[in-house]
């Protein structure tokens, strides 16, 4: 196997949930060389029929502040870059910062740009996709605002 084996476990998890028909034939193109990663495709379960557009159509911004603000902030994410055949391990702001939404005004630096792939955040339950195309997805975003709805009550009873 040419990946980390935590990397691998991390998006083959998030595969079976974000993409079960695709799953299997991911998980084994990942397995293999990153000239393979380029057929790991977003577009093959893209939320939307806008490519060019952000999926959930509102709040995209808002719920990635609440995830940037939330202790999700502080975890490890695993990354992976099928078109540059990258993948990697970081904390989330840290990859928002550098792989940001395209909507400048947010405040993101703009270094390099995630051209197409996934962010597996919590495998399994919540990623963040983008295409080449400049779409960008969160799946998964209704356990997010729930996750941050329910930190931010906690943080309030301390």
């Amino acid at each position: 196997m040419k990946i980390d084996e935590t990397i691998y476990q991390d998006l083959t998890t998030t595969f079976k949930h974000l993409a079960p028909i695709h799953a299997k034939r991911w998980s084994y193109l990942l397995a293999h060389s990153e000239k393979r990663w380029r057929k790991i495709s977003p577009f093959d379960v893209w939320p939307s029929t806008d490519t060019y557009g952000e999926w959930p159509t509102k709040g995209l911004p808002e719920l990635v502040q609440q995830m940037l603000g939330s202790p999700m902030a502080t975890q490890l994410v695993t990354v992976l870059d099928t078109f540059a055949g990258h993948a990697y391990r970081d904390q989330l702001n840290n990859v928002l910062s550098i792989h940001p939404l395209t909507i400048k005004s947010s405040g993101y630096r703009i270094e390099t740009v995630l051209t197409e792939g996934f962010l597996s955040i919590v495998p399994g339950r919540l990623a963040y996709l983008c295409n080449h195309e400049g779409g960008q997805a969160l799946w998964g975003w209704e356990y997010l605002a729930q996750y941050c709805s329910t930190s931010h009550a906690e943080r309030r009873q301390k």
